[in-house]
């Protein structure tokens, strides 16, 4: 069976035999081997390295065999990629382990389209754990194929954890003043106090350092945090701590932190939006009772049979309730102006009744979401088949303090509990449980977005409508309900 060019070239990589190049990678000097002509072909480094003016300079440390070429500064996984992708185009070496450091590599060697892998690659595994470091480095190389206010979006949304992990106090000062000018930070900012003194205690290499010597490394970073938001328990402990030259007080109307200063004070204020396809005007009356409470006054509608709304028309509201019965005009373009919405700092509330209902050979699922939404998994549940007709009740809160089961104790789903059988990403968090074990409520936080996406595993309309629907009378589905539309918009 006669192989692919790429196939031929990806055994030509490392190959000593016919090689006319050999470098000595990392400290170790692990021999590796090339072909200066593939290698030319692959970057304008390279080419001038072998056939321009640095030849005559690279031909004096040629040996019997080979031009032997030193290359102290990578180590020999991540070169590996570079000589990888050098041949073939499409580095099969490529993981999680190396990708920063190939990243940084490609830089060096101008290999350009290895960067945009890398940083597509980067991208889609991005984790609280490397998202620090990752920023220092795109901070300090011009690159291309990433957007770093996409980072500084992901920083801003995880800084509860970011901010207490062991890669912050490794940072150089240039990064840390550059994320400690982000606007929306949503952490308290006594944790990004706190976590400059532990950086300036790694910055000097010791765990018992003097006050001064703390005040002197935080310099003036310290001017960055902004004290005006803190409790008075916080400014106590940062009046002790020595580090402020005059004695602060609590400002008697702050905020919880700098991304609140987006966020509406009173939950009165929130407006939501209904984005619907269900025809039936007492579902659809029973739907906005449900969700006007005393709390949210604002509740509209959006008829999605005859429209698809325009993205700066769903940003007028604080969050979208999405509810699918009869057919939605353009599927694929409602899914996409969502995700849109989402990534643009939009809270979403999904029913997975019916835009979640996977359709099948007896049943056309014409309110069906399509679309972005859907295509890069906003949702974190998959469609799955529609189940009713045997009464279920709530199963197992797994987070109790989770501001969505406040206040629910019970739910019970009526006779028809109306659910689809579903499947769960990984990076969404199952807030509760049917009795059966499928998820009832399950929240997804969007990377580098603002916006979060709760989805409902039931049908919101209640027993106020027909008799065999939630039960409205005597559990919490209400409460539940309405928590969503809250959390969402003030989250």
């Amino acid at each position: 069976m006669s192989k692919t060019i790429e196939e031929v070239l990806r055994n030509l990589v490392n190959q000593k035999d016919i090689a006319d190049v050999k470098f000595l990678v990392g400290h170790k000097e692990e021999e590796m081997y090339g072909h200066k002509v593939l290698l030319s072909t692959a970057s304008e480094y390279w080419m001038r390295m072998f056939y321009g003016l640095k030849w005559k300079e690279i031909s004096e440390s040629k040996n019997e065999d080979f031009i032997v070429i030193r290359i102290p500064d990578v180590e020999p996984n991540a070169f590996l990629v570079l000589l990888d992708y050098a041949y073939t185009r499409n580095p099969k070496t490529l993981t999680g382990d190396n990708a920063i450091e190939v990243l940084m590599a490609a830089d060096k060697y101008m290999l350009d389209d290895l960067q945009v892998l890398c940083s597509t690659f980067i991208k889609d595994n991005i984790i609280e754990d490397n998202c620090l470091l990752i920023f220092e480095i795109f901070d300090s190389l011009k690159l291309v194929g990433f957007e770093k206010d996409e980072l500084q979006r992901f920083i801003e949304v995880h800084s509860d954890n970011v901010f207490n992990e062991k890669c912050f106090r490794d940072l150089k000062r240039e990064t840390i003043q550059n994320i400690l000018n982000f606007p929306n930070i949503q952490t308290p900012e006594i944790i990004l106090f706190k976590a400059l003194i532990d950086w300036a205690h790694s910055f000097n290499h010791l765990i018992n350092i003097d006050i001064s010597t703390i005040k002197n490394t935080i310099g003036d970073l310290i001017d960055l945090i902004h004290f005006d938001l803190m409790r008075q328990d916080e400014i106590d402990f940062v009046n002790q701590s020595g580090l402020v030259n005059e004695k602060l007080v609590v400002n008697p109307s702050r905020i919880l932190c700098r991304g609140s200063r987006k966020i509406k004070k009173s939950e009165s204020d929130i407006k939501v939006l209904i984005v619907s396809t269900e025809t039936r005007q007492d579902h659809l009356n029973d739907l906005i009772q449900t969700i006007k409470t005393s709390e949210i006054q604002t509740v509209e509608v959006w008829d999605a049979t005859k429209k698809t709304p325009l993205v700066s028309h769903l940003l007028q509201y604080d969050a979208i309730f999405l509810i699918c019965y009869s057919k939605i005009k353009d599927s694929i373009n409602l899914g996409i102006k969502l995700a849109e919405y989402v990534q643009k700092g939009g809270g979403l509330v999904v029913s997975a009744l019916d835009a979640l209902v996977q359709p099948s050979l007896t049943f056309k699922n014409e309110a069906e979401i399509k679309g972005k939404i859907i295509d890069e998994d906003f949702l974190g549940i998959s469609k799955g088949k529609r189940f009713a007709g045997i009464k279920h009740k709530l199963g197992k809160i797994e987070h109790e303090k989770h501001p969505i089961v406040n206040g629910v104790s019970n739910l019970d789903g009526g006779d028809v509990s109306y659910q689809i059988n579903t499947k769960v990403s990984s990076d969404t968090k199952v807030i509760a449980t049917w009795d059966n074990g499928l998820p009832l409520v399950t929240e997804k936080r969007i990377k580098f977005s603002y916006g979060s996406v709760v989805t409902l595993n039931f049908y919101p309309i209640s027993s106020k409508v027909r008799s065999n629907y939630w039960d409205a009378l005597s559990t919490d589905g209400l409460q539940l309900v309405s928590n969503c539309v809250k959390y969402v918009a003030l989250n």
